[in-house]
């Protein structure tokens, strides 16, 4: 995606795309643009709420909680990022 690229004009021009079409975008689309905008800007923290409350919106064990882990280690939160990888572990094998 661009936003791990900081190509901050293509994100914002997709998201402007996605934002002005006929079809409306369900909850976790329009959180995954939003966290696009977050990271390519600079804005780790508002990238890691809105990619845990992405997370939160689909199983445990799904891919987003595994993205869910990787903002919190880009935001810096080491100790966040274990406690989710404690958590999907704990919910998988018990």
């Amino acid at each position: 995606m661009a936003s791990n690229y900081n190509e901050c004009a293509i994100v914002d021009s997709i998201v402007h795309s996605f934002g002005s079409a006929s079809r409306p975008l369900d909850r976790v689309q329009q959180l995954t643009l939003r966290i696009a905008i977050a990271r390519c800007h600079g804005r780790n923290e508002e990238m890691l709420r809105l990619t845990l409350e992405r997370a939160d919106l689909e199983p445990q064990t799904s891919s987003l909680r595994m993205s869910a882990i990787a903002a919190a280690l880009w935001a810096n939160r080491p100790h966040q990022a274990i406690q989710l990888l404690e958590h999907i572990w704990t919910t998988e094998f018990g």
